[in-house]
């Protein structure tokens, strides 16, 4: 990330190779080909070529865009927005497959996927919450003494890695 929120895209030798987004990237998340990146800009998701920065499109989000990813099969994007939405599309059409309002209008964020790309899970102030990314309903909501910052699951989504905003770290098991 650069000063002004620029989104950039540099080689293993350090050169840099691409502008991604020249401003208010919130976050980002590269395609499992290396090929593409999806990038939270304001109110919605820019897929971007890694290696030359061209937009080949733009998911558009009610809310800004708090968090994006691809699905492990590199086949669907999906986004939490500041609404409290959970939205994915068609990687390669662009076409909105689900639109939740997953987080009862209250913002998600911290969003990841499990491998087999079925489910997602993102934080939401002092909540741990899991959903199916087939309808949006949720799966589990596990409260915390403190908001989270970004979470991230063992290859396995039994165990969490949690972070709270009082700089504590925590494993929790959960069952799904």
């Amino acid at each position: 990330w650069g000063p002004g929120g620029e989104a950039r895209s540099w080689g293993a030798d350090g050169s840099r190779k691409a502008l991604l987004g020249e401003s208010g990237a919130e976050a980002a998340w590269v395609a499992a080909d290396a090929r593409r990146a999806a990038i939270a800009c304001g109110n919605r998701v820019e897929i971007r070529d890694l290696a030359t920065g061209a937009l080949e499109r733009a998911l558009e989000h009610r809310a800004a865009v708090l968090a994006t990813q691809w699905t492990p099969d590199g086949r669907e994007i999906v986004a939490t927005g500041a609404d409290g939405a959970l939205r994915t599309w068609d990687a390669s059409t662009g076409t909105p497959r689900l639109d939740a309002d997953a987080g009862a209008g209250r913002p998600l964020q911290s969003l990841v996927l499990s491998p087999d790309g079925t489910r997602a899970a993102a934080t939401q102030e002092k909540k741990l919450c899991t959903f199916l990314l087939s309808d949006g309903s949720r799966l589990t909501s596990v409260l915390y003494l403190a908001n989270l910052q970004p979470c991230r699951f063992s290859p396995d989504w039994k165990r969490v890695l949690e972070v709270s905003w009082n700089h504590t770290q925590d494993f929790t098991t959960i069952d799904l």
